[in-house]
């Protein structure tokens, strides 16, 4: 029984955070949600679920659409790490991705190795499985979001920004993401906090208060 509080209790603070913060995970990721060539979402986190203080204050932006999961770089299987930063808290998670150009998943997991969630973009759509003992809804396509943005051929990601009020500047390996003008998230890649490959990357969420660092420890490329 206590075993069993416990996973509950993690479960609760992930989702806790991530809908006020990331969302996946993880995932992007973030993932995730999470994201370094992927993001849990994300991310990622990922990515995502933003909620926020400060989505209050401001009316929340238009989502931007998904551009063709083909468009992509990121084939093969990835295990990321991802910190989730707010306000002087910080959340570990863990996210698993793996795409085959035509399907892309992503597996939040806790610290513990618990599936938060399990999000999958094929054919244009996105569907996602949560974790029932989760007390909020995560979003997964804010996750990918965060996954794309990180990720994606600038030209691909111009396309899909076209004639809506997202604009983004692209310095090499640097991105920052503006709505109407106002700086929203901004991506920087940060030296990796180990693993095999030591890839690490910034999704500072600048509007919404809550960075993400990401670091893939494990890459499987196609």
């Amino acid at each position: 029984m206590r075993g069993t509080r416990f996973l509950t209790a993690a479960a609760t603070r992930c989702a806790i955070l991530l809908t006020t913060g990331y969302a996946l995970f993880l995932a992007t990721g973030r993932a995730l949600l999470l994201t370094t060539g992927c993001a849990f979402f994300l991310t990622t986190g990922c990515a995502l679920l933003l909620t926020t203080g400060c989505a209050l204050m401001h009316p929340r932006p238009t989502a931007w659409d998904l551009p063709p999961l083909e468009t992509g770089t990121m084939p093969g299987r990835r295990v990321q790490s991802l910190r989730l930063e707010r306000q002087g808290k910080s959340l570990e998670l863990m996210a698993v991705i793996e795409n085959d150009g035509k399907t892309f998943t992503l597996a939040g997991l806790s610290p513990m190795g618990q599936r938060l969630v399990l999000i999958t973009w094929s054919g244009g759509k996105v569907a996602q499985e949560s974790d029932p003992n989760l007390p909020v809804a995560i979003d997964g396509e804010a996750i990918l979001r965060d996954i794309v943005l990180v990720n994606w051929p600038e030209s691909s990601l111009t396309r899909v920004f076209a004639k809506t009020g997202w604009s983004a500047d692209f310095k090499g390996p640097e991105r920052k993401l503006s709505w109407r003008g106002r700086p929203w998230v901004s991506v920087r890649p940060e030296a990796g906090e180990g693993g095999e490959t030591g890839e690490g990357v910034l999704v500072d969420h600048l509007a919404e208060g809550y960075q993400v660092h990401v670091t893939t420890v494990e890459r499987d490329s196609q």
